[in-house]
């Protein structure tokens, strides 16, 4: 199933790019390529966030070389973005660094380091307002979902327990950030 909604989601990354047999270019493709690891890493990390409230290092440093790979190929196309990605490399690997040093000291991964380090990944992909909206539609999401629990426990009789449960910000963020990416391509190309 899970495969399926991936293969969906890519085609239509391709139609909101345009991307067409009869106007493939190098360039397209390797555009096209990078948006899919970026797409992937996306479910990957969203699809354990979900799971397991936690984003993995390991996949966010795949996805950091995976943003490397398109800061050099914007980087090649547009030389003032240079600064803005290398501001974004170091923010991500100073987290990274705090992250290593947090889980050193508390034997497990701080959460909102790798949702910090998560929302640079995507910025990096990302238009800042395409993040703004990202956020605005995350909190929007957890909010309204806290608010069908609250009716859904209203209804129920209060001599049950009820466990405290974390939101998967990073899942949100991960499904919020593909949906708008596609979204935004379809109104501006």
């Amino acid at each position: 199933m899970l495969e399926v909604l991936a293969g969906i989601v890519f085609v239509l990354f391709a139609i909101s790019i345009k991307l067409s047999i009869f106007n493939l270019t190098v360039s397209s493709i390797i555009y096209f390529a990078l948006y899919v690891l970026y797409i992937t890493s996306l479910f990957i990390i969203g699809g354990i966030d979900k799971e397991n409230i936690n984003i993995q290092r390991s996949v966010l440093i795949f996805a950091l070389l995976t943003a490397s790979c398109y800061m050099t190929y914007v980087c090649i196309h547009n030389k003032e973005a240079v600064y803005t990605y290398i501001i974004y490399l170091m923010i991500t690997i100073l987290l990274l660094f705090v992250d290593i040093i947090y889980t050193k000291k508390r034997k497990k991964q701080s959460y909102i380091i790798g949702c910090l380090m998560l929302i640079l990944y995507m910025l990096v992909f990302s238009d800042s307002k395409i993040m703004y909206f990202t956020i605005v539609l995350s909190i929007l999401c957890i909010v309204v979902k806290a608010l069908f629990k609250l009716i859904k426990n209203k209804k129920k009789s209060n001599n049950q327990k009820k466990k405290d449960e974390k939101n998967p910000i990073g899942f949100y963020l991960c499904v919020s950030n593909i949906l708008l990416i596609i979204l935004f391509n379809f109104l501006t190309i």
